[in-house]
């Protein structure tokens, strides 16, 4: 799973929550902006994307920049965290999730599981 969040006591304590359900497994990267979000993303290998929404708008990436991201990664499940300013014709992909804040943790882990069935 990669989370890509810039909220560091949050993105700590999802990683905790993640972790500790067995058999998952993160990589979590803080970013400051969103230029660093395409670039993480591909240069990692992972199974599952968590992004902050808000994150993606910081310091301009465009939609098409986040279409484009979303293409390279097509079948691999993204969670997207945050409010409801994301296009909603990608929620008709069942690789798409939106969690709207505020959320619990729990609501999180409860997605994933979503994911993997």
């Amino acid at each position: 799973m990669l989370i890509v969040e810039d909220h560091p006591l949050f993105g700590d304590m999802l990683v905790r929550a993640i972790l500790s359900v067995p058999h998952y497994q993160v990589i979590y990267t803080m970013v400051t902006d969103s230029s660093q979000v395409l670039e993480i993303a591909s240069t990692c290998t992972f199974h599952v994307l968590i992004i902050d929404e808000h994150l993606l708008f910081k310091k301009g990436i465009s939609f098409d920049e986040i279409a484009a991201l979303r293409q390279s990664f097509k079948g691999i499940p993204l969670m997207i965290l945050g409010t409801e300013m994301f296009p909603t014709y990608w929620l008709d992909n069942p690789y798409v999730m939106r969690l709207v804040t505020p959320f619990s943790v729990q609501e999180v882990l409860h997605a994933l599981q979503v994911f993997f069935r």
